[in-house]
């Protein structure tokens, strides 16, 4: 049975996905090209995909957060010191601790989280540039913690722009994958 996303190893996407990461990892790639040893705050990271790709591509310095029980293992194998992790889910308190980064990637996260409004305004805060990917204000999702139309609607009033759209978990709804801020 394939896995949330495929995994990232010695420079390949290894395994299936249920969620596709390189279309969306592309268009990330897209928005910050040009740019080198950013910092990167990679929120929900699961098995630390996005994280992987940008310190191969980007020499980032990214910190993958995730309580994923692969996480560790994920990271242990790609053994890049320019990827750290956090293995628990994050407080409103814990968020504000790690400070400032230049990228902050918030993938499909909000729904899981029941403080997702404070936690969008903490990043808008503590991120120079912004990627925010949100279910549909439609979408079923069994185990949300927070899933609600206000959470697209709050992402929109952001006023970024959708770089690309994918579908949900287990659904055909699409995803919009917003950038908010430049690095530029």
């Amino acid at each position: 049975m394939p896995e949330y996303q495929p995994r990232w190893v010695g420079g390949r996407e290894v395994g299936e996905g249920i969620r596709k990461a390189a279309p969306r990892y592309e268009a990330i790639a897209a928005e910050l090209t040009g740019h080198t040893g950013f910092s990167v705050l990679d929120l929900g990271a699961y098995n630390a995909y996005f994280s992987l790709r940008l310190a191969e591509d980007f020499d980032a310095r990214c910190t993958a957060v995730d309580d994923y029980r692969g996480l560790p293992s994920a990271l242990a194998q790609a053994a890049d010191s320019r990827v750290t992790g956090i293995y628990r889910r994050l407080t409103p308190e814990s968020l504000a601790g790690l400070g400032d980064f230049d990228v902050i990637l918030c993938l499909s996260v909000l729904h899981h989280v029941p403080w997702w409004r404070a936690m969008l305004e903490m990043i808008s805060e503590q991120g120079r540039v912004l990627f925010i990917e949100t279910a549909t204000a439609n979408e079923v999702l069994p185990k949300a913690r927070a899933h609600c139309p206000e959470i697209p609607a709050a992402v929109e009033d952001l006023a970024g722009r959708i770089i690309c759209r994918s579908h949900g978990y287990k659904s055909k709804k699409q995803r919009p994958l917003r950038v908010v801020g430049s690095l530029g």
